[in-house]
């Protein structure tokens, strides 16, 4: 917003909409009457519509008067309007007139730019630059040959020639950029081919490794948003393109282009292209209307090699001072974004580097948090002692004042950063999609004081509250390319369009982010301090230089060009503020008190719930104080049931049937927790439980088991990933098929959540993240909470606060449960395993049947209940235990022991003995007896819930 003089007193219009269409032109009845639903309005009311007392134009409101305006949006009595005027005026200079001060630009047009600089095989390297290889399930490879002409005439064209045991795929790895949209295209003719299709895989960046697994098909995972393919092509045809659209999210480094063929057949390919879409070059203005204060950004991440490795934290500390020094010597200061484990490496290896930095070469420091960050902690005060213990370390080791933060912050005020000496906030990325500005839906160039987060809207974000202390600096470069050749052309084209839209009655700010992750050896075998003292790492900053030199150092010169950094754009904004009237009033935003802290206004409820769900994984609650769930209700239940016996297949089906049998007699619903596996074996042996569960009205929830990624002893993997490769890991596992005997991943088959959420038409409601390392809970929650559950199990039995029922984490709903018929330690009898209860269906082929009926320990537990509210309650049964003893039937294929206590290490014996034994008829008979007691008791006297019913329960509670 702009703030303009204009009256002292200014008008508060209410507008409602009311009645019925009314056409354009048309005639209105002059015997209105009063309106309907508006006639409180005819009586005077206090202004409430501003959390201020008074609003923002004063201490109070006169009465207002309500009348109708015609127009043709409100009906036929038109629209209601109350008009108020302060008591009081509060800007003796006049009143606000918003006037936009974010002033967004549209998206810049693109262009195509190509990235296979050999698409169609002109150049002599083509037999180096593309290789025929085997699929991956092995077999003889079908034969490659170059031949002319090509499509549309050209040289050359790929033949490949198969007969019918024949296949392949022509191989090409480019290097491409994360955070960029990118298409990739072939042009094919065939004869009588079996098929053709396009394949893309993402491969990591140089200096990451494979995360120590593979694919189960022997495809390297990669980051992003894993394989992309085109449609298949089967027979004759003339020549056709093939194409798919990709955009990688994660740290990749080259995308392996394939064209896979399955004969017999003949095909030939010609363009093989992949088209980055760059911004189109623009004019830059022979004058320039005011200039464009640049700045140079350099982040480095989390690498614990800094604390251990001298070389390594040398390496980088090389990278920095090379960096500034060539800065220098344009005029420009380097803004430093390390994050901490830089200058802790620094304490051991080189003490005075942060100062040095600054002193030599004028170097700026900012707070960085990219890795770990804020959003794990639970409260506002966590978070500011996170930020504050950085900068106060920074500054101890002269870096002088540390003012700017940067982050993938979304907390919902950030205000409250200035709390902790922060003026200024640059390069916003998205902690969910790795993207930056580029990725919203306008173009930002002038700062401004944000209203809230990006991740409340960008239309939040992108307003201005004069108020906030804390200013945002845009840079519409942040994300661009780690690929050195291209760094000058890509950077060169977002500066002229920034330049191109310079305006004089605004402060016009650009900046791009370098890695010092980017700066990596590409020979194999060279390490990082190696490559510093290479010719290759000054060959990889001569390509950066060329920017500087070539194209910035004349708008330099020409005044079209100031290098700045963060602390002096703040000031130069304060001066833009002050000289343009805008300022909050009783001083500039950042020195006055926000908002909310100057009146003590209290937040919306509603946002303020979100915003903490997502702000750091704290419990979010609905809060009951001593009220009951629902009046008349003397429980709530839920029937969990988890699948998973993929051993038994047709006993597991035939269980299933007969559970859904039973709620049905009874009218109830079952909540089935299916892993993914035995959705697989259902949907190839027993398509007929997947048919009556996917058109019953159960539940459908998901869960896992080994050797997915996540279970305990499985998922030592995700344990070395940073967030971002944690994450995409977590969605190769929930996207591709799960292989038994390898723990891999099938790419070429659908699996996981997304599989079973696919097969039964519905996203599965709830689900458990089986591992207890928190850093990995946080972000498995994230991920399956965008993949559509809506409940987390967080604990299986009990756990649930008496006065929180309903609690959050992550934007998920922990499913609550008070307490569980499961399994319990009756009177006088011993633990079972691992000092905890027996469960009930193990007991009843013993002497103590009868302390372990589960319907007389339920009415026991309801009897002792004694809390304000109903209780919660989970019956937790899995379908293997109604038909076999003992221990989890697949136990001794993933475990050394039946305890389930040593994991085994791939590839795992399908074949090995079954950790379980088959229950007598008896047995199966008294365990299917009493779980239909228990349901026909809970019918009748109870609430039978699913996690389904909760999600809804939950909401209406916090209404």
């Amino acid at each position: 917003m702009m703030w303009e003089a204009h009256r002292a007193w200014s008008l508060v219009v209410t507008v409602t909409l009311c009645g019925s269409n009314l056409a354009m032109g048309q005639e209105r009845p002059r015997d209105r009457g009063p309106i309907p639903g508006l006639e409180f309005q005819q009586r005077p009311r206090p202004f409430r519509s501003v959390r201020r007392p008074g609003g923002p134009f004063g201490q109070g409101v006169r009465p207002g008067i309500v009348t109708c305006v015609p127009s043709s949006a409100g009906g036929e009595r038109g629209i209601a309007v109350r008009i108020m005027a302060p008591e009081q005026p509060r800007y003796e200079a006049g009143a606000p007139v918003v006037i936009d001060v974010v002033a967004p630009g549209p998206k810049p047009e693109t262009e195509p730019f190509e990235l296979n600089a050999n698409k169609g095989f002109e150049n002599d390297s083509r037999r180096d630059d593309y290789a025929m290889r085997p699929l991956p399930g092995g077999g003889d490879v079908a034969t490659l040959a170059f031949v002319s002409p090509g499509a549309g005439g050209s040289r050359y064209a790929a033949r490949i020639v198969a007969d019918a045991h024949q296949a392949g795929m022509l191989v090409r790895s480019l290097p491409v950029d994360k955070g960029q949209r990118l298409t990739f295209s072939v042009t094919v003719r065939a004869d009588g081919i079996r098929s053709i299709e396009l394949v893309v895989i993402p491969r990591p960046r140089a200096g990451r490794r494979p995360m120590g697994r593979r694919w189960a098909d022997d495809r390297t995972w990669g980051p992003g948003r894993g394989i992309q393919r085109s449609k298949t092509l089967r027979g004759t045809f003339d020549w056709t393109r093939l194409s798919t659209e990709v955009f990688f999210t994660g740290n990749v480094g080259d995308a392996e282009f394939q064209v896979v063929i399955r004969g017999p057949g003949t095909v030939w390919i010609d363009d093989c292209s992949v088209v980055a879409h760059w911004p189109k070059p623009a004019a830059v203005p022979e004058k320039p209307a005011a200039p464009l204060y640049v700045m140079v950004l350099m982040h480095s991440e989390t690498p614990r090699a800094y604390l251990t490795d001298r070389d390594y934290f040398q390496a980088d500390v090389r990278k920095y001072e090379a960096m500034a020094k060539m800065l220098h010597r344009y005029g420009a200061r380097l803004v430093a974004q390390p994050e901490r484990e830089i200058w802790l490496g620094a304490q051991r290896y080189d003490p005075g580097f942060i100062r040095r930095l600054r002193e030599q070469y004028g170097v700026s420091f900012s707070v960085h948090t990219h890795g770990p960050n804020p959003r794990r902690n639970p409260t506002t005060r966590d978070v500011l002692d996170y930020i504050k213990l950085r900068k106060d370390e920074l500054e101890a080791a002269g870096a002088g004042p540390v003012t700017d933060l940067n982050g993938n912050f979304d907390q919902p005020d950030w205000d409250i950063f200035a709390r902790v000496g922060i003026r200024t906030m640059t390069a916003y990325k998205n902690v969910r999609t790795q993207t930056g500005q580029e990725a919203m839906e306008h173009y930002y160039l002038h700062p401004w004081r944000p209203a809230g987060s990006p991740y409340q809207g960008e239309s939040k974000w992108a307003t201005h509250r004069p108020e906030c202390r804390v200013v945002y600096l845009p840079g519409a470069g942040a994300v661009h390319t780690r690929h050195h050749e291209r760094f000058a052309e890509l950077m060169e084209r977002h500066l002229r369009v920034a330049l191109s839209r310079v305006r004089a009655d605004r402060l016009n700010v650009f900046y791009f982010v370098e890695h010092v992750g980017r700066f990596v050896p590409r020979e194999p075998g060279m390490t990082p301090w190696q490559y510093v003292n290479s010719q290759a790492f000054r060959d990889d900053l001569a390509q950066h230089e060329k920017l500087y030199r070539d194209f910035l150092a004349p708008l330099v010169k020409s005044g079209h060009v100031r290098y700045a950094i963060p602390s002096e754009i703040c000031d130069l904004f304060e001066q833009w503020e002050r000289k343009t009237g805008i300022a909050a009033p009783g001083g500039t935003g950042s020195s006055s008190a926000s908002a909310g802290e100057a009146a003590g206004a209290q937040p919306d409820s509603s946002a303020a719930s979100a915003a903490s769900v997502q702000a750091g994984g704290a419990a979010e609650t609905g809060r009951l104080e001593a009220e009951p769930l629902r009046a008349g209700a003397k429980g709530y239940i839920t029937f969990a049931i988890n699948v998973h016996d993929w051993l038994h297949i047709d006993q597991s089906a035939d269980t299933l049937l007969k559970l859904i049998d039973l709620f049905e007699k009874y009218g109830v619903r079952g909540d089935f927790y299916l892993t993914a596996p035995i959705t697989h074996h259902y949907a190839e042996s027993r398509p007929d439980v997947i048919r009556r569960l996917r058109n019953s009205k159960m539940t459908i929830s998901y869960h896992v088991r080994p050797p997915h990624i996540l279970y305990p002893g499985f998922n030592q993997d995700l344990l070395d990933m940073d967030e971002d490769e944690m994450a995409e890991a977590i969605r190769d596992y929930e996207t591709y098929r799960l292989d038994l005997p390898t723990g891999r991943l099938i790419a070429s088959q659908p699996g996981g959540y997304r599989y079973v959420a696919k097969t039964f038409g519905r996203k599965p409601a709830a689900l458990g993240v089986p591992t207890p390392t928190a850093r990995v809970r946080h972000v498995a929650r994230q991920v399956y909470r965008r993949l559509g559950a809506k409940v987390i199990v967080e604990h299986h039995e009990t756990g649930t606060k008496i006065d929180r029922p309903f609690e959050y984490v992550d934007g998920l709903l922990v499913r609550p449960s008070d307490f569980s018929v499961t399994r319990w330690i009756a009177p006088g009898d011993r633990p079972g395993r691992r000092g905890r209860g027996n469960f009930w269906w193990n007991m009843l082929a013993t002497p103590r049947a009868a302390d372990y009926n589960p319907t007389a320990y339920l009415k026991k537990r309801l009897g002792q209940w004694n809390a304000s509210r109903a209780p919660l309650i989970t019956c937790l049964i899995h379908e293997n235990n109604f038909y076999r003893a003992r221990s989890t039937p697949w136990a001794l294929i993933y475990y050394v022991d039946a305890r389930k206590s040593r994991p085994r290490r791939p590839p795992f014996d399908l074949e090995a003995p079954d950790a379980s034994a088959p229950r007598s008829a008896e047995n199966r008979e008294a365990i299917w007896q009493a779980y239909e007691q228990i349901v026909a008791y809970a019918a009748a006297h109870l609430r039978v819930v699913t996690s389904e019913d909760m999600v809804r329960m939950a909401k209406a509670q916090t209404r």
